[in-house]
Parts: C-alpha cells; structure tokens; sequence
C-alpha cells in the first residue's frame, strides 16, 4: 500500500437529479460536453488528471493545490459564461472542493482521509463555487491573486477532526485569473511578426521541432482524458534534482548536468523504483526550492540532492537521500574517484538508493549495478559535451554535437551511446532539412543506430535513438517497436512513452496513444510541452477537434515558435470552419517559411493512413497555405 501527499479536487453537477429528471438525454448530453470541452483540455493544461468520474462527479488529482486552484477558477468563470444565455432552470452549476491531504493509491484508484475532505469540501461549496481546506489555502494565498472567506471550522462527516474551511470568491480577481490565462495568446499576437521576423533570420526553418526528437509531456483504456486513470505507483517514487557543479567554472555546468543525467538513467532502470523524467527533475536547477514543495509537486516522498566537484581527471560526488516526509536524511555520502572511476561511482550511489528504500532487483539489474561501465573516460567526458549540444536545438548546435561524438567515438569505438548520438544528429538533420543531402543523412543515422544497437543491445538509450531514426523516414511500425524495446528497459523512461504514443496516433491507435503519453505525463509532471502535443495528434486523429484547439492553444503559448505544432493548429481551425482565425495563423507561418507548401508538408508529416493525411492537409488548404 502506498502513500504520497497530493492535491485533490473533487467537482459535483448541482440539482443533477432535478436536471435528469426534466430532460435526462440532454442533460447527460451537456455534462459529456462540459467534460470534454471544458474539465479535460483545462486538466491538461494545468497539470491534472482525472482518476475516475463518479456519477455526475469527477475527482481529480494535481500536480500542485495552485494548479488546481487555477483551475478550479477557470473551471467555474467559463461556466458562467456558458449559462448566460441558458435559462436558469437549464443551467448546469459545479461545486468544487479541493485538498491538501495524504492518500492511498490502491489498482486505479486513490483514496484515504486526503480525498474523502475534498469530497466533503465539495458539498460545502455554493452553486458555482469553489471550497478548500486550510492546508490548500496555505499554498496558494501568497501565490495567487485571489478574495478568500474564512468560514472557520466545519465537523464533516468520517473526518475525526473539525476542518477549517475557505471559499474561494468568484469576483473580479478570479475573473482577471482566468481572463490571463485565456486570453494571453490573444492579447500577445500583434508583437509576434517582428518576433517572426528575427526568428527568421536566425534560425533555419523547423529549429523548433528538433524538441520532438530529445524531449517533450492515467490509463483505462480510454480514448479520452476525462476517464483516464494513471497507473498506481505501487513502487517507492523518487527524484533526483540537479547537482550543483561546485567548481564554479561554468565551462563544467555540462559535466554536473550529465552526472545527474546519468544517474536519472541509471536509477530509472531499477523496475522496483518510480523514477520522475530528467525534465521535471531540471525544471529545478538553479532555484532555491524547500524540499517539501519539490515533492509534493513531483508526486515522490524520496528526493537525491548533491553536487559536483572536478579537477582535471579528479572527481567528487556528494549525495544525499532525503525522505521529504520526516525532512531526514536516509544517507549521505561522499565519493572520490579518477574521472576513469565515474561509473563505479555512480552505480555506488544507486546500490545506496536500492539499500536505504529496500528495494529487491532481478538478477539482470544485480548483474548490471555490479559491472561498472568500461569506457574511456575522455570519450565519456566528450559524449557529456555532445549531449549539452543537442538539448540547445538549433543546426549550429546539432553539427557541434556531432563533432563530440565523433571524437568520443574515436576515442573509445565501443562506446555504444556515443554511436547512438551520432544516429540521433543525422536523423534531426534528415528530418528538418538541415542536411544537403537528406538521403545521405538517413543512411547514416541508420548505420550508426544499428552500430550502437550491436555494442549496447540493453541500453534503452540505444533503442530509443534507433526509434527516433525509424521516425524520421516514416517507418512508424518499427519505431513503436524500438520505443517498446526500450520501455522493456527502463519502465521509468517517459520519453520513450511520449514517443512510443506519438507512433502510435500517427499509426492509427489514438486510443493507445493517449495511454501511453498519460502515462508519460506521471513519470513527468512538469513536462514539456511535446507531452500535451502528442495528445492534440491522438485528438486529430479521433476528429475530437473541440479538445484538441485549447491544448494546442497552450502549447503554442509555451514555444511560440514551434512550427509543428502551428501547422497542426491551422489545419483543425480549417477544418472547423475557422477560417479567419486559420488565416491569420497562416499569414505567421509564411512570415517565417516563406517557401511552405502543402504538397511538400503531405509527403513530411507522419500520419501513416492516407486519409488522416489528406485530412490533415485539406485543413491547411482551407486556411489559405499554398499548393
């Protein structure tokens, strides 16, 4: 049985019965509308999930009491809209009540003493409104501008102990809440054509997209968000912040970053641990953050903290296991080792990880903690460098990495990730048009996938490069494949998820698809935003268009500049019949390819069914983009 803190927001319909009993087809028909329009795309939005719907119930989990605040506020400003011009006997109200509280994860479901106060929150809330406990008040008064009444404490029913409850006004400020959050993409647009403009210059034409090949991002088998169930954590959830790079020298920010890096790989691959994805993990560095905000935001009661220290081929680890709960140390340690030694020493530290939280490892993950990595350590040192050089996405920086992992291939020509590095260069470069000879750059992500395949059959790094490369020539079915091989691997490997469940919507199985990104999103959850993308390709795919235009609005806000995105936007406007909107977005698309064409876009995007392409293409053409 595990437990973790969580916020938990539980919304109900008001007078549900009334309503049903006066027109019960159309009644059910606005709630379905309600969720799919307006509680799914916003949870996305927000960080959210929905564990299970209940009647004409939802419950709901977050990643933060602040995210569900917001969204409990845009939630309810939204419906007040909606019911404007609905007579007030029609009308359909939430009461919403949301916790900050301890729960049990139990098969799909969580319950305990955190989720039965949200619960008996939400029947304290008026019509419309929004009701929350004292520990959900604490973290957001501070953090948002929002008109609170203190009720004081109310005896509920099961709950030992009186709770202190707050209403949450809906006035003036949540109005201007909410109005940020819809309609900052509005209000941004006329300063985004100089913004163009300049992107234009500096960059080639999809230095945006090369996000899609390194990072972004509930299952019930559900093709929609609204009854989607994350799988329980059944196992010790854990996360591993940045390391400090105590040198000072920021010529060795990469070395720090890599170590962690590492040893997020290294841990993840312990089936017996849930191990949250570098990216969320790096949403960290550099902030001065109390360890238990980190981890109730993360979702995890275990954090490893520590730093880096080196000088020349000297190297120094300094760890610590932190158990957010009690705030204690569980160990912490110092390593000292050659810069040859780096491997022991990180496979030192994820054996102390494996002891202090009493985890049992298979034969294979004993076998691999105890057989250190035999590489050379200058190869190491300059795959390291190589992989600071793809996450700054751009042309520039994708040849610089390839020149590092060409020299640590070089260096040590066994070293199987330093191949798989290479591949990933040449299947961006293939795939955006950043290489002369496309052909060419294809054969050589090939061949350097299959290269680090035979060195490293077992590192799922290498099976999601090889995916990756798969990807960029539009052989969908193997790059599921490979993204499967690697998820084998390492269960905790949310990139492979996200792209495994891209594959598979491009492929024609939204449904899975949505799994597997969901799934994606708990081992991330301060993902990027190529998570909620994925969802939007899953959602074209299904025709669900209405749930797809507000996470594509959110992912836009995100990266204004990511041009896969755009051209998924334009393409469902189109088909809606929002043409003047799709217009509009069109005339910024060609501000910055100038030489976009459809007929060109039909033979690169990956819809594997032709009839998702032709869809997916004659919304472009109805927006006014070019043949």
């Amino acid at each position: 049985m595990e437990r973790r803190l969580a916020a938990i927001l539980v919304a109900d319909v008001v007078d549900y019965s009334r309503l049903m009993g006066k027109d019960e087809t159309g009644t059910l028909t606005e709630l379905r509308r309600h969720r799919s329009e307006l509680f799914q795309p916003m949870a996305a939005q927000h960080n959210g999930r929905i564990v299970k719907l209940m009647g004409d119930g939802i419950l709901m989990e977050f990643s933060s009491v602040v995210e569900a605040a917001t969204f409990a506020v845009d939630v309810q400003t939204e419906m007040l809209q909606r019911n404007a011009d609905i007579a007030e006997e029609r009308r359909m109200a939430f009461r919403i009540g949301i916790n900050l509280g301890d729960i049990v994860i139990e098969e799909e479901d969580i319950y305990g003493d955190g989720v039965n106060v949200a619960a008996r929150l939400e029947t304290l809330a008026e019509p419309g409104g929004i009701c929350v406990s004292r520990s959900a008040y604490d973290q957001v008064r501070d953090k948002l501008d929002l008109s609170f009444k203190d009720v004081g404490e109310v005896e509920v029913k099961n709950i030992s102990r009186p709770v202190q409850v707050f209403h949450i006004q809906i006035d003036e400020r949540a109005a201007a809440l909410a109005s940020t959050v819809k309609t900052t993409e509005t209000a941004s647009r006329p300063n985004w054509k100089p913004i163009y403009a300049f992107i234009a210059v500096l960059v080639p034409i999809f230095v945006a997209g090369l996000v899609w090949w390194q990072y972004g991002a509930p299952s019930r088998g559900s093709p929609t968000a609204e009854n989607a169930v994350v799988s329980p954590r059944e196992r010790p959830a854990i996360a591993v912040l940045p390391f400090t790079n105590l040198g000072g020298d920021p010529d060795q920010e990469y070395f720090a970053d890599g170590i962690t890096e590492d040893l997020i790989t290294d841990i993840s691959k312990v089936s017996g641990l849930f191990v949250i994805a570098r990216d969320s993990s790096f949403a960290y560095k550099n902030q001065s953050v109390a360890i238990a905000d980190v981890a109730v935001e993360l979702g995890v009661q275990y954090l490893l903290e520590g730093s880096v220290r080196r000088a020349g081929d000297q190297v120094r680890i300094n760890a610590q296991l932190v158990d957010a709960n009690s705030g204690g140390q569980l160990w912490a340690e110092r390593y000292d080792g050659a810069l040859a030694d780096v491997f022991a020493l990180q496979d030192k530290v994820t054996r102390q990880i494996v002891s202090a939280l009493a985890v049992t490892l298979t034969p294979n993950e004993e076998k691999n903690l105890s057989e250190a990595y035999q590489v050379d350590p200058f190869a190491y040192d300059l795959y390291l460098q190589g992989q600071s050089r793809v996450a700054l996405y751009s042309p520039q920086a994708n040849n610089e990495a390839r020149e590092f992992f060409e020299k640590a291939v070089a260096l040590d020509p066994t070293f199987g990730r330093a191949h798989a590095g290479l591949a990933l260069t040449y299947a961006v470069d293939a795939t955006f048009g950043w290489s002369e000879d496309t052909a060419l750059a294809q054969e050589q992500a090939v061949k350097f996938a299959r290269s680090a395949l035979a060195l490293n059959s077992s590192d799922p790094q290498v099976h999601f490069s090889l995916a990756q490369v798969y990807g960029s020539q539009r052989r969908i079915d193997e790059g599921i494949e490979e993204a499967r091989k690697a998820i084998a691997l390492d269960s905790n490997f949310a990139d492979a998820y996200v792209l495994m469940g891209i594959f598979l919507s491009y492929s024609g199985k939204p449904e899975l698809g949505i799994e597997a990104i969901h799934k994606a999103m708990q081992l991330s959850p301060r993902h990027g935003y190529i998570y909620p993308y994925g969802l939007t390709i899953a959602y074209f795919v299904m025709k669900e268009y209405e749930t797809a235009i507000p996470i594509l609005e959110s992912v836009l806000e995100r990266n204004r500049n990511f041009q896969q995105g755009r051209l998924l936007y334009i393409s469902i406007l189109g088909l809606v019949d929002r043409i003047d909107d799709a217009e509009w977005e069109a005339e910024e698309v060609l501000t910055v390819l100038p030489n976009f064409s459809t007929a060109e876009e039909e033979k690169r995007v990956r819809f594997v069914r032709a009839v998702d392409r032709k869809r997916y293409v004659d919304g472009l053409r109805k927006a006014g983009l070019p043949d």
